[in-house]
C-alpha cells in the first residue's frame, strides 16, 4: 500500500512541477489609439504582424504590436453609390504568407442585397504595400480558403452559392 502512496504522490507532484513550467501570461500591446476589431493576423519571419480588421483595414506592426501603420483600405473599393459611405463588416477569410514571409495573399468578403463582394488583395513586400487582384468572380461565388502552394503561387477555394461546387 505505501509503495502505490508513494507513486500516486510522485505522479502528482510531477504533473504539478510539469504544469508549472508551462505557465503563460498574456499582455495586451495594442496602442489606445487603434480601436479597430483584428479578425485574423500573420507574423513575417522578421517578426513583423500583419492584420486584417473588421472595418476593412490591413495594417502592420513591426514591433510585435506596440504601434500601427496602416498599410491598406478596403472602403477605397466599395462605395455605397446613395450616401457615399461604407458601413460595411469584412468577413476575413484568410491572410498568409508564403514561407518567405514577403508573398501574402488577403481574402475578405461580405454579403450586399443577398449578394457576395469577394476582395483579393496580394503583398510581394512582406504586407507594405497591397494590390487588388485581377480575378473576377461571380456575385454567387464567395471565397471559403486560401493555402499557398509555393512562394509565388496562392490558390482561392470558391464556392458557387447557385451549383453548389466548389472550384
Amino acid at each position: 500500500m505505501k509503495k502505490i502512496f508513494v507513486l500516486f504522490y510522485a505522479t502528482i507532484m510531477s504533473c504539478v512541477l510539469f504544469a508549472q513550467q508551462f505557465v503563460y501570461e498574456w499582455e495586451d500591446v495594442t496602442p489606445d489609439y487603434f480601436s479597430m476589431t483584428i479578425t485574423r493576423s500573420a507574423c513575417t519571419k522578421g517578426g513583423k504582424v500583419v492584420a486584417a480588421t473588421q472595418e476593412g483595414w490591413l495594417a502592420e506592426s513591426p514591433d510585435t504590436g506596440k504601434t500601427w501603420n496602416p498599410t491598406y483600405n478596403i472602403k477605397n473599393i466599395v462605395r455605397n453609390t446613395l450616401t457615399g459611405t461604407v458601413d460595411i463588416d469584412y468577413q476575413t477569410i484568410g491572410l498568409q504568407f508564403a514561407k518567405d514571409s514577403l508573398h501574402g495573399i488577403y481574402t475578405s468578403m461580405y454579403e450586399e442585397n443577398e449578394k457576395f463582394v469577394n476582395n483579393i488583395l496580394y503583398t510581394s513586400d512582406g504586407g507594405s504595400v497591397w494590390k487588388s487582384s485581377d480575378l473576377i468572380l461571380n456575385e454567387s461565388d464567395k471565397i471559403v480558403n486560401t493555402t499557398w502552394r509555393d512562394d509565388e503561387t496562392a490558390f482561392i477555394t470558391v464556392y458557387n452559392t447557385i451549383s453548389n461546387r466548389l472550384s
